[in-house]
Parts: C-alpha cells; structure tokens; sequence
C-alpha cells in the first residue's frame, strides 16, 4: 500500500515554503491576502492581494499593538494577529471576509511548524 503524501510544492528555502502554505491558506479560506511581516515592518512572505504587502509588513506591529488604523485602502475587512517564536514576533496581515477566529490557530500554528522545521534542518 502506498501513502500518498498531500504535499505536492516543498522546498528547502523558508521565505518560499511560507508563501506556499500562505497559498494554500487563501485557497482553503477564502481570504483576499496574507502578509507575513517580521518585528521590524519586513516582509517575510505574502500571498494573495487586497494590501500593498510592503507597506502591509511595516504598519502591521503599529495595527496590533497600538491599535492604530491601517493608513491605506484595504480591497476588504483586515486584520493583524501576532506569531510570538521563542526569539522574535512575526505579524500576520489577513485580509478578506473570515474572522480572525478562523484564522489563527491552524495558520498561525502551520507558519511555526514551518519555521521550526527549517531552523531544525
């Protein structure tokens, strides 16, 4: 009996396996675009659209933590979620139509596995 392995596009290189599964996310929700940012306002993947993802990565630390509004147009309903990691913060930019409850845990958790699978390499 063969096993099928449900990955189909895998990489070694981290920035790509992240905008893959950020893919795979907007796909299997329905969202208009994601934004990985780093603490200092990079960009570490994105996928989709809806948000200029520069501009997305540099004011998501702002929109989660201070609260602030998000200065440009936003094609949709937007939100910014925390990635904490044992030496830094990623922040996710979501934009489209699903609540972030639907959003966080399974992306957030698969953003960590793929980290720690490339840290663990």
């Amino acid at each position: 009996m063969q096993i099928s392995n449900r990955r189909t596009r895998r990489t070694q290189n981290t920035k790509q396996a992240i905008t893959y599964y950020l893919q795979s996310c907007i796909m299997r929700l329905g969202m208009r675009g994601l934004v990985l940012g780093s603490r200092d306002g990079l960009v570490v993947a994105a996928a989709g659209d809806g948000v200029d993802p520069e501009a997305a990565a540099a004011y998501a630390p702002y929109v989660f933590h201070e609260k602030w509004e998000y200065p440009d147009e936003v094609d949709a309903s937007y939100f910014v979620d925390a990635i904490p990691l044992s030496d830094d913060t990623f922040y996710l930019f979501a934009v489209g139509n699903t609540s972030e409850a639907a959003i966080s845990q399974r992306t957030k958790g698969g953003i960590r596995r793929i980290i720690d699978e490339q840290i663990a390499a």
